[in-house]
């Protein structure tokens, strides 16, 4: 196998996009369904680009592609949930990662303080949006966490574009 040094660089901002794209997929990330409701209208969608921020008070950081229609119902000022999947959650994942079909017709839904939870979760951040910017083809989100819920199971992980479970002590 060829180490990311050997490979070089193909120049400062002039990387090829696929081989961006590939480079990231080889960051392991936690699996996430970020969820809101505004007007009895839900949105949704699967994000790996999650990570925590502060503690005091407590923010995550989200990075929302461009023209997502969740960024759109969260900007309008709708609280929000971070719903960090199990290794069970799979199929959820890969439903809310898609585009024109009803991702919340097979979901199991709970709601905490009016916000759209998925039940079972691994943990869930009920959020406030408090600031976001744009960079490139997306928006960074400053989530302000309200409440946070632990859950049972094991974390769903993405690693190079497949779907994972961590392996503890190995």
């Amino acid at each position: 196998m060829t180490s990311a040094l050997e490979m070089g660089a193909a120049g400062r901002g002039s990387c090829p996009s696929e081989a961006v794209k590939s480079a990231f997929s080889r960051l392991p990330s936690g699996v996430c369904v970020v969820t809101a409701k505004a007007g009895g209208a839900l949105a949704g969608m699967t994000m790996t680009s999650i990570t925590p921020l502060t503690l005091s008070p407590p923010r995550l950081a989200l990075c929302f592609g461009d023209g997502s229609g969740t960024f759109a119902v969260i900007r309008s000022g709708a609280r929000f949930a971070v719903n960090v999947l199990t290794s069970d959650q799979r199929e959820t994942a890969s439903t809310f990662a898609g585009t024109g079909r009803e991702k919340f017709e097979d979901a199991e839904l709970a709601e905490v303080e009016g916000c759209p939870v998925l039940a079972h979760a691994h943990a869930v951040f009920l959020c406030t949006l408090e600031n976001h910017m744009r960079v490139g083809d997306h928006t960074i989100v400053v989530a302000l966490v309200q409440v946070a819920l632990g859950g049972n199971g094991e974390p769903l992980l993405r690693h190079n574009r497949r779907y994972g479970t961590f392996l503890a002590g190995r």
